[in-house]
C-alpha cells in the first residue's frame, strides 16, 4: 500500500498572540511554500505561541526529496521578528 508523504513545520514564538503569529510566521511561510512540487493540500494552525503549517503530497512522492525543498523554500522566507525559532521540521506520512 502506497503512503502520503506528510510534512509538518512547527515554529515558536513565545509571548506572540494567534494573530501576531499567523501575520508574521505562517503567511510568510505558506507563500514560498505554496508550489512545491507534489503538493496536494496545505494547512495551517496559529495558536498563542506557535504556528503550524502541514503539507501532505502526492501518493509517490520522496520524502527526502519533498524535505529537501521545503528546506530551500523555509530559506526564502525574508525574516522573522525578533524572538522567533527557528522552524521545526517533522516527517510522516498517511
Amino acid at each position: 500500500m502506497q503512503t502520503t508523504p506528510v510534512i509538518s513545520i512547527t515554529t515558536l514564538w513565545e509571548g506572540a498572540s494567534a494573530q501576531e503569529i499567523e501575520t508574521d510566521v505562517v503567511e510568510p511561510q505558506e507563500q514560498r511554500l505554496g508550489n512545491l512540487t507534489g503538493l496536494l493540500q496545505m494547512t495551517s494552525e496559529s495558536a498563542a505561541g506557535q504556528g503550524v503549517v502541514r503539507l501532505e503530497f502526492a501518493t509517490g512522492t520522496r520524502i527526502a526529496d519533498a524535505r529537501t525543498e521545503v528546506d530551500l523554500k523555509l530559506a526564502e522566507v525574508p525574516g522573522y521578528p525578533e524572538g522567533v525559532l527557528n522552524p521545526g521540521v517533522l516527517l510522516g506520512e498517511t
